[in-house]
């Protein structure tokens, strides 16, 4: 990744804490590039997990749980809100194990690895072997059926199904880049 893609990615990361009144825990890439498989047109899938002042907290309305900051042909940030991401987690949520657990990651805290350490005790297998499986088959419903498939969407049926042998097998969420899966 350039150095000039990475200074914008902070940037916006900068801006959105700026602009949301949020403080981020966690910033992070996701899909394809954190997979390991990104393609020329692939645009960079930020993810983030954020919380707001406590007297945020505090107002009858609660603060929105989700942030949608930038989607174009290059970028598509966004992010949930810690309340709304540990209830997913205990849920056994693919998305917040894989955000997590990416290999790129653009902003950190020391809340990170409290995370990921609750996450591996919160974590239920079996359901997200079913999440990775009915990932695989939208996807294959979706894509694989067609007359002219996109080699890159083999890999998104792919991939889930490797995930789901191995949170069964390993009992613990499937390692992230794909190359990491097919040796199990």
């Amino acid at each position: 990744m350039s150095n000039t893609i990475q200074e914008q990615i902070q940037q916006k990361l900068d801006d959105l804490q700026q602009q949301k009144g949020c403080h981020l825990l966690l910033a992070v890439e996701s899909g394809s590039r954190a997979w390991g498989y990104a393609s020329a047109d692939s645009d960079y899938d930020v993810r983030c997990i954020y919380y707001f002042p406590s007297d945020r907290y505090l107002a009858v309305r609660l603060p929105r749980d989700t942030v949608e900051w930038e989607l174009n042909e290059v970028f598509d940030i966004n992010g949930w809100e810690l309340r709304k991401s540990l209830g997913l987690a205990l849920k056994s949520n693919l998305t917040v194990y894989e955000w997590v657990d990416s290999p790129i990651v653009y902003r950190t805290s020391p809340w990170h690895e409290e995370f990921r350490h609750v996450l591996g005790k919160v974590l239920r297998p079996r359901m997200l072997a079913s999440r990775y499986l009915g990932m695989a088959a939208g996807t294959i419903h979706r894509y694989l059926m067609r007359e002219q498939v996109p080699y890159k969407q083999y890999f998104y049926a792919l991939r889930p199904l490797l995930a789901a042998r191995w949170a069964m097998q390993e009992r613990k969420p499937a390692p992230v880049p794909f190359a990491d899966l097919r040796y199990l």
